[in-house]
């Protein structure tokens, strides 16, 4: 049987992705990951709503995925991070 996924509690703000980065300095960076991609997946938090905090989740998973080695997954969420901030960066050019 696998091992439960970490849930962040309901209403959790940035305070939970500082949890997850926590852990990935103490070398758990299984729950780091898996508690980032909760966040990630439950568009109703504070922490997945704005594209700029999604972005910024992104990175952290791209440095979690990194440090285990993954580095297609890291590349993937780096894309998703960087795309976000460019479109970011056009929009508030143009005002």
């Amino acid at each position: 049987m696998g091992q439960a996924q970490p849930r962040p509690p309901a209403g959790a703000g940035s305070a939970q992705s500082d949890g997850a980065l926590g852990l990935r300095r103490n070398s758990q960076g299984e729950q780091a990951q898996a508690m980032l991609q909760q966040l990630l997946n439950d568009k109703s938090s504070n922490e997945g709503g704005s594209p700029l905090r999604r972005a910024q989740l992104q990175g952290y998973l791209g440095l979690v995925h990194t440090e285990r080695g993954d580095d297609a997954s890291a590349i993937a969420q780096y894309r998703l991070a960087v795309e976000v901030l460019l479109q970011q960066a056009l929009h508030t050019q143009e005002d």
